[in-house]
């Protein structure tokens, strides 16, 4: 598996270790809520604001476990490059415990019911959550609140936890597909919020104190920047109290409404970078639309198809690169990817290239597209059978994908997805390539790789 693949997945993943796509829309069916601001409800989805804290509620009955994800909007635009992995840093340090829970006691309380507490950052948003059974819901909420809203943030506990987080970022630098791609943040995000890692590098982490984290979960802790997914066999009328005297309380915060500014690029190019290693990893960046707009969908489904043909041309053909990948960024500002790593990167990169020019002159086969649906259904049914990875989906479409629904109706919109529209898409976002190279520099042709196919 790529590295730029893991990052892909990491994106999902707020309960280690899942990963999911979003189920089938279920049959309709939520009771409306009081309050002063009518709910939203589909698919037994129920969408409502505590004081301007946005919340959203999917009951899965007869489910015995529990999700819940306080979302953080922003991500690496939340940061710089003198504080990158403040945010990380300071959610891992949360998890730890709180005056009222402190670490062991909670650690303990935590365990004997099974439930767990965890963090995770991405490029757009990052996630404190907890995971628990129905039965262990009403105990382990009180800890998870507690801790979000009154971390205690100790000294021992920030020491530790960012020597942690040095030692996996010094990883990255030590490591070839991970250190390519903070060459790629460096070199293809440079200007934009993706250049700056969410979760820190060493640099960036040994300079942040502990009054730099209070003042940031000050920051970070108003209801206008934080979004509430519970996804579980749980009223939403009977969560409201509860969340009322819990989030509800925070200040309000401003708005946030500025969007992530998307890639572009006006020329191919390359950039390598030297280091003597068994063969040579690239990894070639094109400028795709907003995640929340329209050709979203055909861009997906035209990657899809690109994959399984850059695999057969050169894996299956060639033995050139046993990954070769073309992925796509499922982030607020998309992008796609091309990458393998080759003792001939010269030669896969040009066939990778080549396959990019036949899908602009030829509509691709009315089999091909069916068949690239047809998986993405399966993944999107098998990948999305639990609560955790439910939540992630809807946090993720109403974060950065122009709400919810839209997550709701995605598949419906990729059976819809024709021929002429794979086509468009492949001709208007796929050129201009920005490869990143490392390893054996010398023999790069930068024709071939900054050739428009």
């Amino acid at each position: 598996m790529t590295s730029r693949r893991r990052i892909l997945i990491a994106a999902w993943i707020f309960f280690a270790p899942v990963l999911a796509w979003p189920a089938a829309a279920q049959s309709a069916g939520a009771q409306a809520l009081s309050g002063s601001q009518a709910p939203a409800v589909a698919n037994r989805i129920t969408e409502f604001e505590v004081n301007g804290f946005k919340v959203i509620v999917k009951r899965r009955p007869a489910s015995d476990t529990v999700a819940v994800g306080l979302f953080v909007r922003g991500g690496s635009a939340n940061i710089t490059d003198s504080n990158a992995g403040i945010e990380s840093l300071l959610l891992t340090v949360v998890s730890e415990g709180s005056a009222r829970y402190p670490r062991s006691q909670m650690n303990a309380t935590l365990t004997s019911m099974g439930s767990s507490i965890s963090s995770g950052s991405t490029d757009d948003y990052s996630v404190l959550s907890v995971a628990c059974t129905r039965a262990a819901f009403d105990r382990s909420w009180e800890i998870f609140a507690d801790v979000a809203m009154h971390p205690l943030l100790l000294p021992a506990d920030v020491e530790r936890d960012r020597a942690m987080l040095i030692a996996a970022a010094r990883t990255k630098l030590e490591t070839p597909e991970p250190y390519l791609e903070q060459l790629v943040r460096r070199a293809v995000f440079a200007g934009q919020p993706y250049r700056n890692d969410p979760n820190g590098t060493p640099e960036s982490l040994a300079k942040i104190t502990v009054d730099d984290l209070r003042a940031y979960h000050k920051q970070i802790m108003q209801r206008s920047r934080l979004l509430l997914v519970i996804v579980g066999d749980l009223d939403a009328a009977a969560l409201r109290p509860r969340i009322e005297s819990t989030f509800g309380t925070l200040p309000a915060g401003e708005s946030i409404s500025a969007a992530t500014p998307l890639l572009a690029f006006d020329k191919p190019a390359v950039q390598a970078t030297a280091r003597a290693l068994p063969s040579t990893y690239f990894e070639g960046i094109f400028a795709g639309p907003q995640f929340k707009s329209p050709d979203t969908d055909a861009i997906a489904i035209a990657m899809a198809i690109l994959q399984d043909r850059v695999f057969n041309v050169v894996r299956v053909r060639n033995a050139l690169a046993y990954d070769p990948a073309a992925i796509h960024s499922e982030t607020a500002a998309s992008y796609g990817t091309l990458s393998a790593s080759s003792t001939d990167v010269n030669r896969a990169a040009q066939l990778m290239l080549s396959e990019v020019s036949i899908m602009k002159k030829d509509l691709v086969a009315a089999d091909d597209l069916s068949g690239a649906v047809a998986q993405f259904a399966t993944q999107y049914y098998i990948q999305n059978q639990t609560n955790a990875s439910q939540a992630a989906r809807i946090a993720l479409y109403e974060l950065i994908g122009g709400g919810w629904r839209n997550e709701e109706s995605r598949m419906d919109r990729l059976r819809a997805v024709t021929p002429a529209d794979v086509q468009r898409v492949v001709r208007q976002y796929m050129h201009d390539f920005q490869f990143v190279v490392l390893g054996d520099a010398s023999h790069i042709n930068k024709d071939i790789f900054t050739a428009q196919p």
